[in-house]
């Protein structure tokens, strides 16, 4: 709307910038356009170019619009990728997280054992050197 009040209020002064020279010209002879007539003409030129003005401006947002989504897909997609390796990453290491607590767990339970199995035998011997003192 600011583009048309602008190039309409040009129009006009053009329209009286032509009015102003036709009432200063000596030669009256010559068939002169009303000033309606020119500012009718001078509406029509900048009415076209509004027109035009507009259709760019309408083509560029809708230039501009494709090129936001496309950086939007764009992205949406690096994101997925991310979070996708993100994941095998995280799968990965919770697997070695696993492992290493069966590692330890093992460890642990082999140890249990053998105090088990000392203790037992330190249980056996005094049962046997009692028995021997009885």
């Amino acid at each position: 709307m600011d583009i048309r009040k602008v190039a309409l209020s040009l129009v006009v002064m053009a329209g009286f910038g032509a009015l102003n020279a036709q009432a200063q010209s000596a030669n009256t002879t010559k068939k002169h356009e009303t000033l309606i007539q020119r500012v009718d003409t001078l509406a029509k030129k900048a009415g076209a170019d509004v027109k035009h003005a507009e259709k760019t401006a309408v083509t560029k947002v809708s230039t501009d619009a494709k090129k936001v989504g496309a950086d939007v897909k764009h992205a949406e997609q690096v994101a997925a990728k991310k979070l996708k390796a993100d994941e095998k990453k995280l799968s990965s290491d919770v697997k070695k997280v696993k492992q290493n607590i069966k590692k330890t767990y093992r460890k642990d339970k082999a140890k249990v054992k053998a105090w088990e199995k000392s203790r037992k035998a330190k249980k056996a011997l005094k049962k046997q050197l009692k028995a021997k003192k009885n």
